[in-house]
């Protein structure tokens, strides 16, 4: 119990007696943390926007003529059963003549003597399907019985999913980028530290300390920086999300999730630099 208690009190110790050293961890961590959320952040919104404007894009698929509404319905299960569609909406050659009237005027009469307009599905895809699956289904749909033809803007999701696929792997990349940039900081800042007290580690070591004991003082103090980089950034993010209208990466059902798991992040991230830095001096 008195060795848990030195050791503790050690770590918060060498937080008030090395006070630039603990400054300049947490506001490396800080730094990072608020980069990394505010990047993830703007590029989840980004992307949860693309995925609406995918799932907005309709597939619309022309029925043939003389189906009975039994058909029409039994196509529309099958189309509603296919991978990658989210909803299938039948839409009549009655209104799709209206629809033709809101588009263009109530003139159109004068236009045509009789609706030469066909009955159709709308069919809207799922947001997160890959470009592969909706073509397959697509396709599939093509050929099932009572389907006269299929429109289909293969380009646009050609386009969309290649902005999407581009964007993710920047978020990796800088996010890995960030990761290494505060590593390094961090590892300088420990080694600087460990310097400084080199002379009191080979006192300890000259005395018989067990390497634990001089390890986890450091430790401790390495997720107590930690912790208060993460709240840190936590009310910094927050900040953000309020004053600039900005969605959270998690459901409003889950909103503790979110500053756990920076603090989680934080935390461990600290501790590994810290372990991995002093495992290779002492």
């Amino acid at each position: 119990m008195n060795l848990l208690f030195f050791i503790i009190s050690e770590g918060f110790a060498g937080i008030r007696r090395s006070k630039f050293s603990a400054i300049l961890t947490i506001l490396s961590l800080l730094i990072t943390l608020t980069l990394l959320n505010i990047y993830f952040l703007i590029s989840q919104n980004i992307l949860q926007r693309v995925g609406e404007l995918k799932g907005q894009i309709a597939v619309e698929a022309f029925i043939e003529e003389g189906l009975s509404e039994e058909d029409i319905a039994a196509l529309r299960t099958k189309i509603l059963n296919k991978v990658a569609i989210d909803s299938v909406v039948y839409l009549s050659k009655e209104n799709a003549l209206l629809r033709f009237a809101d588009l263009f005027g109530d003139d159109y009469d004068h236009i045509v003597e009789e609706n030469p307009l066909p009955a159709s599905f709308q069919i809207k895809i799922k947001i997160d399907e890959t470009e592969l699956k909706i073509t397959d289904a697509i396709e599939a749909i093509e050929k099932l019985d009572g389907i006269d033809e299929v429109v289909f803007h293969k380009k646009l999701i050609t386009a969309i999913n290649y902005f999407a696929s581009s964007l993710r792997r920047n978020i990796h990349s800088i996010g890995f980028g960030l990761i290494v940039f505060c590593f390094g900081l961090l590892w300088i800042n420990i080694t600087i530290t460990m310097n400084s007290k080199a002379r009191l580690i080979e006192t300890m070591l000259l005395v018989g300390a067990k390497h634990a004991l001089i390890r986890w003082p450091f430790y401790v103090q390495s997720m107590v920086e930690g912790v208060i980089a993460g709240v840190g950034s936590i009310i910094i993010l927050y900040f953000i999300q309020i004053n600039f209208n900005i969605k959270s990466i998690l459901h409003s059902d889950t909103p503790y999730l979110l500053p756990i798991l920076i603090i989680f992040i934080s935390l461990s991230f600290s501790f590994v630099t810290c372990f991995i830095t002093i495992r290779r001096r002492i």
